[in-house]
């Protein structure tokens, strides 16, 4: 029974100690998705390719992780410019 309590324990403490990008790197590799803030609420998130190539790009109001309630599907034109370099 001792050592069930320790096992939970340990995976709690695993799981609720604040991790970096580098900590979740060096454990699991380059991530194939990223997301960034363009804008203070628009988000940007970026798909990358077997090659480390960005492949998909999608912005759009940004929104918690983990949430019961839909962002609207579309943001006004206004909200948006899109300069290319």
């Amino acid at each position: 029974m001792r050592i069930l309590v320790g096992c939970l324990l340990t995976a709690t403490a695993g799981l609720l100690l604040p991790q970096s990008s580098r900590d979740l790197r060096s454990r699991f590799g380059e991530p194939d998705v990223e997301r960034y803030t363009a804008k203070n609420d628009i988000g940007l998130t970026v798909q990358y390719g077997s090659e480390g190539l960005a492949c998909q790009i999608v912005m759009e109001r940004k929104r918690p992780l983990l949430s019961s309630s839909k962002a609207p599907e579309y943001m006004p034109p206004e909200t948006v410019s899109i300069r290319t370099q």
